[in-house]
């Protein structure tokens, strides 16, 4: 077999564990999990593009070559372990309870209040055995997602609002016994990330919204800001998502975690919540463009989520990571994954009313690129050193 060790930092607080939240280590289908997503994000537009298919034709080819990665838990055909075998080697982690003020505490919400953590500045490693029928293309596939996972991911609850990033350290491959190589360092820079990000893109993106989160031509990637902590990164992307977004009315006679008032760029939203304005009873609050449900208030006159009971929770297309470059440089990092927001003709139940679901993306966009939706020709300094890293 052959075997290649990635070795990963944790570098914001990681919430992981069982029933009752503790944190108890990284255990293997949780990484593993994780990974496949990653996996299925790249590799959507190389194989609908390769295909030439519709979406409904491409996505069972894309599960058969997942399942043939990864291996499939089904009785089916192509049922069975996948092409590597996976484990988790780590020194004991003496969990954290880690407390969390200002922007930092918007970002990880209630539900992670007095929760434990895994600590940040730990290291862990993951180990790949790959099989002997493993191709090298198989090998580059599932390293591909390795990287992708290690310059942009996170594990654990609210990794999509930045907790548990984490960040790839080294991958090396053991040739021999005694003899081992590594195949890939960190980056230590921005303009080294820029570039070790940029390098996982030769696959074709498709064009088209893809049906799940995955990349496409639509997809983004931004530094958006950089800090000495990654607390302080924390901290300053929480104040500036929630300058953006809340109404401010409540808080502070509507001065917010930052110092600042609220931008009150919803008015149309702050209106729906009183069931009047332009947005009421035809239209659903712009909002949902950062994903369902979202309550307004107490009962379901005043929540928007999905007609489809089935599917009420549409996750946020808006991923937040925070990369450790280097001894004391963090960056914060916005990936923008927009896909097809509900199943076609699906319709968003808007408080009692149903309506179609007209989702405004620009909602998101104007937040990373620090726009007024107030001024549409105004630029803020919301992000004033953002780095674009793709497209």
């Amino acid at each position: 077999m052959q075997t290649v060790t990635a070795i990963y930092r944790i570098v914001t607080p990681m919430f992981l564990g069982g029933a009752n939240h503790e944190a108890e280590g990284i255990r293997p289908p949780s990484f593993k999990g994780a990974l496949r997503f990653w996996w299925r994000a790249l590799n959507w537009g190389n194989i609908s593009g390769a295909t030439g298919a519709d979406d409904a034709s491409a996505l069972p080819t894309l599960h058969a070559e997942e399942a043939r990665l990864f291996g499939s838990a089904t009785d089916g055909e192509g049922s069975g372990q996948g092409c590597f075998l996976l484990s988790v080697n780590h020194v004991k982690m003496t969990p954290t309870n880690p407390v969390f003020t200002g922007g930092s505490k918007y970002l990880a919400g209630m539900g992670l209040s007095g929760r434990n953590a895994l600590p940040t500045e730990q290291e862990f490693e993951i180990i790949l055995r790959f099989h002997p029928r493993a191709v090298q293309s198989d090998i580059d596939s599932i390293l591909r997602a390795v990287k992708v996972f290690g310059l942009l991911g996170g594990l654990g609850s609210r990794s999509r609002h930045g907790m548990g990033s984490i960040a790839l350290y080294e991958i090396i491959r053991n040739q021999e016994k005694y003899q081992k190589e590594t195949i890939w360092a960190a980056p230590t820079t921005q303009e080294e990330y820029k570039t070790k990000i940029k390098e996982l893109f030769p696959l074709p993106l498709t064009a088209n919204e893809p049906p799940f989160t995955a990349f496409s031509e639509k997809s983004r990637i931004d530094i958006l800001l950089s800090g000495n902590t990654p607390y302080s990164v924390l901290d300053d992307f929480g104040k500036a998502i929630l300058d953006y977004r809340s109404w401010g009315r409540t808080i502070n006679n509507n001065i917010l975690p930052s110092g600042n008032p609220s931008e009150k760029n919803f008015f149309n939203d702050h209106e729906w919540r009183y069931q009047r304005g332009p947005l009421y009873p035809e239209n659903h609050p712009e909002r949902v463009a950062f994903g369902l449900p979202h309550d307004y208030g107490q009962g379901d006159s005043l929540k928007v989520k999905s007609e489809n009971k089935d599917h009420e929770r549409r996750s946020s297309p808006l991923f937040f990571h925070v990369h450790q470059l280097g001894t004391n440089l963090f960056v914060g990092v916005s990936i923008y994954l927009r896909a097809q927001f509900l199943p076609i003709n699906e319709k968003i139940k808007a408080g009692n009313n149903i309506v179609p679901a007209n989702v405004d993306w620009t909602v998101i966009t104007d937040f990373i690129d620090g726009k007024d939706r107030k001024s549409p020709n105004v630029v803020t300094n919301r992000f004033s050193s953002k780095q674009v890293v793709l497209p």
